[in-house]
């Protein structure tokens, strides 16, 4: 992780990090790292609270430019007047429930609301094709200036005897559990 960036939390030493501590599995990423993790997948999800304080997660496609989150919409929606207002959140993940490892990204920064792609965002429009039927004429870029991010690495069979840890095996449509006994 690089100690110049002002994105990660400060978090204690004994308990972030490959190798050390007993939660050695889950480390915080990176700015670097996140924006990788961020332009290998194309869904996310985008969150904002309404004015009653409840708050809305919608999932929505998107495509990572050099310095924002670039999604579509259409006009008039609830996520354009949202938008509009400036207070979204943006996170995508992705997990791989077999092998209990995954990561989570948010992204926070100054949103722009557009009509028209802006200039240096228009070869992304084949990456933003819509995946639901009809229009969506709105561009929303989100700026990457607040960027934090978590991975969980890969479960190692030996953590397994440490741990009540529960194993499950799936073989075709079928599963089950049963605690490891180190054998």
């Amino acid at each position: 992780m690089d100690d110049d960036s002002d994105d990660a939390p400060d978090l204690p030493d004994t308990s972030w990090g490959p190798g050390s501590g007993p939660d050695r599995r889950v480390s915080v990423l990176d700015r670097t790292a996140c924006l990788q993790h961020l332009a290998g997948t194309g869904t996310g999800r985008v969150a904002f609270t309404d004015p009653d304080g409840s708050v809305e997660v919608l999932p929505v496609a998107f495509a990572l430019d050099a310095r924002h989150v670039v999604l579509r919409t259409s006009a008039g929606s609830l996520l354009e007047r949202r938008a509009r207002e400036g207070a979204v959140t943006f996170q995508a993940d992705e997990a791989d429930v077999l092998r209990r490892t995954g990561w989570s990204v948010m992204v926070r920064g100054a949103v722009d609301v557009r009509r028209e792609p802006p200039g240096d965002a228009r070869h992304l429009a084949d990456a933003l094709a819509p995946w639901a039927p009809g229009v969506r004429d709105v561009w929303i870029r989100i700026a990457t200036e607040r960027v934090t991010g978590r991975r969980i690495h890969p479960l190692d069979v030996a953590d397994l005897r440490h741990h009540d840890v529960p194993v499950t095996w799936q073989v075709a449509s079928r599963s089950w559990s049963t605690p490891y006994d180190g054998r």
